[in-house]
């Protein structure tokens, strides 16, 4: 949704490319920050088990 929006957004393709880019390392940065999140949080569950 985001990528679409970048389209319309701008004209250039040089400025398309680097909202897709951005949107892309915000993607993956968010992911990597669920998994390390959610992990901290099962390996403080299975302590108090």
């Amino acid at each position: 949704m985001f990528i679409f929006i970048a389209l319309l957004s701008f004209q250039l393709h040089g400025y398309q490319n680097e909202a897709k880019f951005a949107i892309l390392i915000a993607s993956v940065l968010a992911g990597i920050g669920g998994f390390l999140l959610l992990k901290l949080y099962n390996r403080k569950q299975k302590k108090i088990v």
